[in-house]
């Protein structure tokens, strides 16, 4: 592949840029879309190293959760009120009764989490479309499904992760885990959104 020369209009004949020659940035369109990382400056046109993603976080086992920490009660599952221990900012992102409302957009969904429990059996958590139900049908939902042993040494911690992306976007969307069979089971994390288009 041969590098070429761009080629410009100069008194309706195209010819190619002389050596040394720049274009007039201001001849160049750039898209005014905020995500856009590409800048207009005087000398040419600036492209960022680090775009701007906008993104938002929430530190789960808040203490300004209802129930001590564990979120609303919604009978056999805790959902976590999204309207607490939360920063960073994404345009158009709103709060409903503790649910998240989406605004148009694809979105990167990323936890961490601590259960602490002494239950055995299966545990859920999931980040699910209101409309579907906790804990929503694997194709819109973000979920991890443990199995706990069957122990005799009291309360355990326990790590897991839910990381995954909305194909058509998010709707209305809740942050649920499962009571256990011991009903005190408590989750502690971090979970992070991040807007990618």
């Amino acid at each position: 592949m041969s590098i070429q020369q761009p080629v410009v209009a100069v008194n309706n004949i195209h010819k190619p840029i002389d050596y040394g020659d720049v274009l007039n940035p201001d001849s160049i369109p750039v898209s005014g879309d905020s995500s856009n990382a590409i800048m207009r400056r005087d000398d040419g046109l600036y492209a960022s190293g680090s775009p701007f993603i906008p993104s938002a976080f929430w530190d789960i086992g808040h203490t300004d959760e209802p129930n001590n920490a564990n979120g609303i009660d919604e009978g056999d599952y805790w959902r976590y009120d999204f309207s607490k221990g939360n920063g960073g900012d994404i345009p158009g992102l709103q709060f409903d009764n503790g649910y998240l409302v989406f605004p148009p957009g694809q979105f990167v969904i990323l936890m961490f989490g601590l259960l602490n429990t002494s239950a055995s059996g299966q545990f859920r958590a999931s980040f699910f479309d209101r409309s579907w139900g906790y804990p929503g049908p694997y194709q819109f939902a973000v979920q991890t499904y443990l199995q706990l042993p069957v122990q005799d040494n009291g309360r355990q911690l326990y790590g897991f992760t839910l990381c995954g992306k909305s194909e058509g976007g998010f709707g209305t969307c809740g942050l649920g885990y499962d009571k256990t069979s011991d009903e005190g089971a408590h989750v502690n994390g971090t979970l992070t959104i991040l807007k990618i288009q």
